[in-house]
């Protein structure tokens, strides 16, 4: 295994963890007030200028402060199971879009919560009534597809100004469609009318487009049958067709290089992930990155580069049975093999500006120059990121630890023993909020002692909503 022990260089603390933070501001009023807190959490309503984390129980949907004041109920009804909040979370403006269901496939429709306001109003229903698949789902092959389409896979996206909601939806036909709703004037634009059921939208940089997939049957576990990829003016002017996926069981979305440029992959049973490449919506021109079978990709996006990993089954078909982590540079025409071994698993973490790796029993973060640091994992995943000295919480069965990597004099701590199943930071750090089988808790640093906020609330469909 490749990779740098011990004390940070000065070259890998100037690459990692060092990035510009947004101010925020902030929401109020809701629905509800939880009152069973701790001593020691400020007793003030849910805040005017925000953060604000939200998250959804099977009792409904909550908003609490940061610092765990202002514990509010906005709604009874929960997001769907399948779905999670953050993707329905817009980048600014207090908004969250979310999709509500009966029996998961049935009666979807899309709401919105409006913070500080505390305002929950339906949009739309995602379905007409004409179209409501059957109670025997299976019953009727297309509309079992297109139920599939909008409840199973990716099915919301905002615009990077936070103004307008692409959403998947069967509101005209029979198929799921690509629509937009426009915040500023409450209008709902149908952008396409195809056999397909369309997924998976995502807004170019510049919010000029918005791509998105195409199938006929999601399958039962060996893959799609794709049917193309396509790029849909978002003022409904036009939509471009890109590319037959031919026999791909998936196209795998990976990023944006600019505002015409994509990343993308395929997926097949036989391989898994494989024939990396770049693709451009106006020239069409595709350029191959790596044709060979991969695990895992992460994308970074302020620089463009990409990180794969390659397993010990994704090696058997590849040149020389090559393994570990490849990084694929901007402008670079090969890849660097920065880490070697069995590896499964990458991701960005934009609040460590790094690359991240777990192989047991250790973490590895790898900087915009392929510097690699190695950090001894506390718990057997990756840790979660704090946003001002890059603060490491490692949690799993066993508890939950704080500690600061990059600085060896602050010792690790153990804060909370018994199982954690969820944990975050708020955007200063000062903050750190997580939850059990059971019950919420916020621990305040230096000291992170933690407070309960409720003793009755569990979840992991947890996000942060930004003013």
């Amino acid at each position: 295994m490749a990779g740098d022990e011990g004390v940070p260089t000065a070259e890998f603390i100037a690459g990692v963890g060092k990035q510009e933070t947004t101010p925020f501001q902030q929401p109020s009023t809701g629905e509800e007030r939880e009152s069973n807190q701790m001593p020691g959490i400020p007793d003030r309503p849910l805040s005017s200028e925000g953060p604000w984390l939200v998250f959804s129980t099977e009792g409904g949907i909550w908003a609490v402060n940061p610092d765990g004041s202002g514990l509010t109920r906005l709604t009874g009804t929960p997001n769907m199971k399948l779905r999670l909040l953050a993707e329905g979370a817009a980048p600014t403006g207090g908004k969250l879009a979310y999709i509500t269901s009966q029996d998961v496939y049935f009666q979807l429709t899309l709401n919105m919560i409006t913070l500080p306001e505390g305002k929950v109003e339906v949009i739309t229903p995602l379905v007409s009534n004409q179209w409501e698949p059957p109670k025997d789902l299976f019953s009727d092959h297309d509309l079992a597809q297109m139920a599939r389409a909008i409840a199973e896979q990716p099915s919301l996206a905002w615009s990077n100004d936070g103004e307008r909601l692409a959403f998947m939806g069967a509101i005209e036909g029979r198929t799921s469609d690509l629509y937009v709703y426009d915040y500023r004037d409450k209008s709902i634009t149908q952008l396409t009318d195809g056999p397909s059921q369309g997924f998976n939208p995502v807004w170019s940089p510049d919010d000029e487009y918005i791509l998105h997939f195409g199938t006929s049957t999601f399958g039962v576990g060996a893959g799609y049958m794709m049917d193309g990829v396509w790029a849909a003016k978002a003022d409904n002017s036009s939509v471009i067709t890109l590319y037959d996926p031919g026999n791909s069981g998936a196209e795998e979305f990976r990023g944006w290089l600019d505002d015409s440029t994509f990343v993308v992959s395929s997926w097949n049973p036989s391989c898994g992930s494989h024939m990396l490449r770049t693709y451009d919506i106006f020239t069409h021109v595709e350029k191959v990155l790596w044709e060979h079978c991969f695990t895992n990709a992460a994308f970074w996006p302020e620089i463009g580069s990409i990180a794969i990993t390659i397993d010990e089954y994704a090696a058997r078909d590849n040149p020389e049975g090559l393994q570990g982590v490849l990084m694929f540079k901007p402008g670079s025409a090969t890849p660097e093999q920065v880490l070697d071994g069995n590896i499964y698993d990458v991701v960005f973490s934009p609040e460590a500006y790094a690359f991240m790796t777990y192989v047991s029993p250790d973490v590895y973060l790898i900087a915009s120059n392929g510097e690699v640091l190695r950090i001894e994992a506390i718990t057997g995943n990756l840790p979660v990121t704090g946003y001002s000295n890059m603060e490491f919480a490692w949690y799993g069965s066993e508890g939950l630890w704080v500690n600061v990597p990059i600085d060896p004099s602050i010792p690790i701590r153990r804060i909370f023993e018994g199982k954690v199943i969820y944990v975050t930071w708020d955007i200063s750090s000062e903050y750190l909020l997580f939850f059990t089988d059971s019950a919420f808790y916020v621990a305040k640093a230096p000291e992170f002692i933690p407070m309960r906020v409720s003793g009755q609330l569990s979840t992991k469909d947890v996000t942060w909503i930004m003013p």
